[in-house]
């Protein structure tokens, strides 16, 4: 490789790795068996900090996300429209208007910078490309039309899906409430789903639980594994066909309200026991729209 990345660790993929020593570690052997000339690293967590002393001064290294790091970022404002940013890149300081939306996408920019930074761009021409950035199609997607806005997220895992309604929470104006229409896939890492529960119903005021790919698991099971993390004071609505969870919350929510639809992003399936089914959320989104009262 040229240049290799480590952006972190999170509660993900511990059906494959078993558990988070072992993920951690996987991740590791990126820099540790295979040859690269640079790396960029987010010290934002311990993993972070040991990786890059673990890299030391064999590779040109640049680091991001913490206090003492290379490249910082500052989010100044926070819109449903998009974020104001100071990105400060070595002893330069630069202001960046973005449309996308949350404070890990300000840390994934930053990581963007590092990286053209690291080919050879100056830290100015890094934030003018920077500039030009769109959001990624299933990543903090808003689906366009009036009523309620619905932003389509990929987070499916506790940090994701924290993440997205923290950023949407704080990016909101009004009064309007904040709704969490998600599930969990099947044959997946079975311990997210209690946590998922949990950090949806303490950040949402309503949430919807619906399938996602349940695969050949249960689908009232897998939902109710995500229930029993709940909080008994959320207002909780369980839709297992994920098309009649979609048009409820839309039909029921309020202009000001804001729908985070979580899990699938821009999959366009949706997968059962009995096989694959074509299904986009933001498709069904908007038709639901179309059929608001």
């Amino acid at each position: 490789f040229d240049i290799a990345v480590h952006t972190g660790v999170a509660h993900d993929h511990l059906d494959y790795h078993g558990d988070l020593h072992a993920y951690v570690a996987s991740k590791r052997r990126l820099f540790s068996d295979y040859p690269y000339r640079a790396a960029l690293i987010n010290v934002a967590d311990a993993s972070g900090r040991d990786l890059a002393t673990f890299v030391g001064g064999d590779h040109q290294l640049l680091t991001y996300g913490g206090e003492d790091a290379d490249l910082q970022v500052e989010v100044v404002d926070r819109k449903l429209t998009g974020m104001s940013l100071e990105l400060r890149l070595g002893a330069e300081r630069f202001d960046l208007e973005t449309s996308l939306l949350g404070d890990f996408n300000a840390e994934n920019l930053l990581a963007v910078a590092g990286v053209m930074m690291l080919s050879g761009l100056s830290a100015r021409e890094a934030v003018e490309r920077l500039r030009r950035a769109k959001p990624v199609p299933g990543r903090m997607e808003r689906v366009a039309g009036a009523g309620p806005t619905v932003i389509v997220d990929y987070a499916h895992n506790p940090d994701g899906l924290r993440e997205a309604l923290v950023a949407l929470r704080s990016s909101r104006n009004g009064g309007g409430r904040l709704w969490c229409l998600f599930g969990c896939g099947g044959e997946r890492d079975q311990a997210k789903r209690q946590q998922m529960g949990e950090i949806a119903s303490g950040n949402a005021d309503v949430v919807v639980l619906t399938d996602d790919n349940p695969r050949h698991e249960s689908p009232l099971a897998i939902i109710d594994q995500v229930v029993s993390g709940c909080s008994a004071a959320v207002e909780l609505h369980r839709i297992h066909d994920r098309r009649q969870a979609i048009t409820f919350a839309l039909q029921q929510a309020a202009n000001d309200d804001l729908i985070l639809i979580a899990g699938k992003g821009d999959e366009p399936d949706q997968l059962f026991a009995a096989g694959r089914w074509r299904f986009d959320d933001r498709r069904v989104a908007m038709q639901a729209r179309q059929w608001r009262r």
